[in-house]
């Protein structure tokens, strides 16, 4: 354990002035630093990554993704080249608030009344060419079920100029068993879901020290936004094959996965 997390923190302060150096070189510079840091990331908390299916990539993609874990960011920053989206409080995160900022996270608040305003600010970053990571739960869970998406961020997709190529892909995330083989139930979930009252630093420590485990990223097919009727159809469908997603991966229905969020 002492040993991992002295490389993650040598790893750590040894990137970042190489992520700084890049930086005007343009965004395929940025970003592959930034996977060598999650990819290191996964290495140093012993995850073993298992794809199935591909990320959209043919232009901007909005990436509705469950959510689990903090582990989730190493685990599909190492995959993917796009811009999280995080709840404002992360901002103040000892050690990942400033390296989420570094890596221009867009923060967003909870406040109705900064809705339009930050939905037109993530509705540029598409524009720009930008792909995004949203996790519309809009809270961690146990990694066993899906909670309701909050449709609000879908609203982004009306905001998009004429023509625009954007795809919204669902992706499900689950951390099913050890890399033994053992699945991750019964209370073991908690070894990597991290969710209700838990303290980042001593669940992260308690990473540090397993052996590791599978993390099962399923990427769903891409929709356009105007082959749904609204962001409310829009945001059922990805809930919908997260919900599959998540069952498949525990050996369980999706009937099961939503009734056991939580």
């Amino acid at each position: 354990m002492l040993i991992r997390s002295a490389l993650f923190l040598g790893m750590t302060a040894g990137l970042v002035p190489v992520y700084l150096l890049v930086l005007p070189f343009g965004k395929r510079a940025r970003n592959g630093i930034a996977r060598l840091w999650f990819r290191g990331c996964c290495n140093l908390c012993a995850l073993r990554l298992r794809i199935i299916g591909a990320p959209h990539e043919a232009g901007s993609t909005f990436y509705a993704v469950n959510h689990v874990s903090y582990l989730d960011i190493v685990a599909l920053g190492a995959v993917l080249d796009a811009v999280f989206v995080a709840k404002r409080e992360v901002r103040g995160w000892p050690l990942f608030g400033p390296l989420a900022r570094l890596v221009r996270t867009e923060f967003i608040s909870r406040k109705a009344n900064e809705a339009e305003v930050q939905t037109r600010s993530l509705a540029a970053r598409l524009a720009e060419g930008e792909s995004l990571i949203v996790f519309p739960e809009g809270t961690s869970t146990d990694g066993f079920g899906v909670r309701p998406f909050k449709t609000s961020l879908f609203g982004v997709t009306a905001h998009l100029p004429e023509g625009s190529d954007l795809k919204v892909q669902p992706v499900s995330i689950s951390y099913p068993r050890y890399v033994t083989g053992k699945a991750l139930i019964g209370g073991l979930e908690a070894l990597y879901a991290w969710y209700g009252e838990m303290t980042l630093l001593p669940h992260l420590l308690g990473v540090f020290g397993l052996r590791g485990a599978e993390v099962e990223i399923r990427f769903h097919e891409p929709v356009a936004p105007a082959a749904m009727a609204d962001r409310k159809e829009l945001a059922r469908y990805c809930e919908d094959r997260v919900a599959e997603g998540i069952a498949l991966a525990n050996g369980f229905s999706r009937q099961r996965a939503y009734r056991q969020a939580a």
